[in-house]
């Protein structure tokens, strides 16, 4: 679980770290650094790892989420959430850290 009380935005896509001495089975779980859902939602399939969880904010909630790995250690986390008709990726715009939230995967 990660929780943030009026963190800092930042900017574009947030990356997050697994544990130290972790990392992701890049032959199972393939790294993807590119633009999300290029060129269609087809080709992120091998690239979605499924998660059991939510993440939940003042304004927005998400039940829906999924984890990409951006490295063999980092990941960007894919949520949709009541405000969107899709998905996107944890950014300033989408579940910002400047408010308090909580994540739970």
């Amino acid at each position: 679980m990660i929780g943030f009380s009026d963190g800092t935005d930042g900017s574009g896509e947030y990356l997050y770290s697994l544990p130290e001495n972790i990392n992701f089975n890049i032959n199972k779980n393939p790294i993807y650094t590119g633009i999300l859902w290029q060129p269609n939602i087809g080709s992120m399939i091998n690239y979605l790892i499924p998660t059991n969880g939510s993440i939940i904010e003042q304004d927005d909630w998400s039940i829906v989420n999924y984890i990409i790995p951006y490295s063999s250690n980092t990941y960007r986390i894919i949520s949709s959430s009541i405000s969107l008709s899709g998905f996107t990726s944890l950014s300033k715009n989408h579940f910002g850290h400047s408010k308090s939230i909580c994540i739970s995967l």
